[in-house]
């Protein structure tokens, strides 16, 4: 089944006009986000996942990391899954202390730093002497979210940023290499322009990518921006794969053929499986229109944002389990039906409606499944402390552990 260069990128203009056609009944391709009453925390279970394992360990000597904006650790695992076992994580700033209790669960403790970057002197970050910087800013002034102003720079979220820029200015022992991830619209801003102005005037050089985890076989469209950038040797062996005569990479050197994304249903907990989602009435017959159904054979899901489970259009895709029925089959009964339910609805009164939908066996993917999805391997756990709200926004704004650990490999190739 081959993935269109449409839905590789599922712009939202494009997804909600999808789900725009739903509720006319024009359903195509199993496309139909999601609200939802939050149901109690469970137990996690770990699942037998066939996700990409970690490339034979590299030698990289004594590689000195520091991790900006750590979140939950994805990049520390992308270090691993590249093969730099070896590799040292001096520090890693979060200012998200949900965030850092999940970091030091997963890597220990004495890592994590929970400051204000901006707060922090130059000279405290020369003193580590890093080889590496890894960073994912705050995508909020970038992002092509509805709710976004795109402030970039005048963004208060980008200060922390700016400061790092000033800091590696100053700095005697700047680091050898940088990665940079954050949402598609960074490469449009004032802060990616005054990041590769600044790259160089200090002899940096480097390369801009718009990558996406279906490119890589994964079932999952997170179209993200990337930079890597080194001052040790140039890219001589990258040659820029563009469109339009855009300066931004699809494709990573190496990689020219566009690996099949695989089936779901690879990604999705088998030992235990939680029981269909139970929505409220106000929920499956105003919301269900908003949602973006898929199935454990399909090749493809819509980016899982940090508002998955709490909000509906645009957040992540529902898994319908049941493949013996087609909603095309029951979406014509569900339209019938609905004025009488959200008339219900509108008179407080209760819903006396049968949901035809409920044979499909719709639900959420479990915060494990996306964790699958982001290619975090299946050691990675939550402290039992962490909600079940809280699993799902530190995952949403996480990185795809997978394609990052293969912009490691292309960064350091020369180590």
């Amino acid at each position: 089944m081959s993935t269109s260069k449409r839905d590789r990128d599922y712009p939202q203009a494009e997804q909600t006009a999808r789900m725009k056609a739903v509720t006319t009944g024009q359903v195509s391709g199993n496309g139909v986000g999601a609200a939802s009453d939050e149901p109690p925390a469970t137990e996690q279970a770990t699942a037998n996942i066939n996700v990409p394992q970690p490339d034979d360990t590299v030698s990289t000597g004594n590689l000195r990391v520091l991790e900006f904006y750590s979140g939950i650790g994805g990049m520390h695992y992308a270090l691993k899954a590249a093969g730099y076992e070896d590799a040292e994580v001096l520090k890693a700033f979060e200012i998200n202390n949900v965030a850092n209790a999940v970091y030091a669960h997963n890597f220990g403790k004495g890592i994590v730093s929970q400051n204000n970057i901006e707060a922090l002197s130059a000279a405290h970050y020369n003193k580590f002497r890093a080889d590496l910087w890894t960073m994912s800013p705050p995508c909020q002034p970038y992002t092509r979210q509805k709710s976004s102003k795109k402030e970039g720079s005048q963004d208060a979220r980008a200060k922390s940023f700016f400061h790092l820029l000033d800091v590696l200015k100053t700095i005697e022992h700047r680091p050898k290499y940088l990665l940079l991830e954050n949402v598609k619209g960074f490469e449009d801003s004032d802060s990616r322009d005054a990041l590769v102005t600044m790259l160089a005037s200090l002899g940096y050089h480097y390369r801009e990518f718009l990558l996406n985890p279906l490119d890589f076989g994964i079932p999952n469209s997170r179209l993200r921006y990337y930079l890597v950038a080194r001052s040790t040797a140039r890219f001589t062996s990258c040659e820029q794969h563009t469109v339009d005569g855009s300066p931004f990479a699809t494709v990573l050197p190496g990689m020219e053929a566009v690996e099949e994304p695989r089936a779901l249903r690879e990604f999705l907990e088998t030992e235990k499986m939680d029981p269909p989602q139970t929505w409220k009435p106000a929920v499956v017959w105003k919301r269900t229109p908003l949602f973006d159904i898929v199935t454990p054979s399909l090749r493809r899901s819509c980016c899982f944002t940090k508002n998955y489970f709490h909000f509906a259009e645009g957040t992540g895709s529902v898994l319908q389990e049941n493949e013996a029925i087609s909603i095309n089959d029951v979406w014509p009964t569900f339209l019938e039906r609905q004025p009488a339910a959200l008339a219900s609805l509108a008179a407080n009164t209760p819903v006396d409606v049968e949901n035809p939908l409920v044979p499909l066996r719709m639900r959420y993917f479990t915060p494990r499944e996306v964790a699958n999805l982001l290619c975090f391997p299946t050691d990675f756990t939550f402290p039992a402390s962490t909600s079940l709200k809280q699993q799902y926004r530190l995952l949403g704004n996480s990185i795809n552990v997978l394609v990052v650990s293969r912009l490691m490999r292309f960064l350091l190739a020369e180590s």
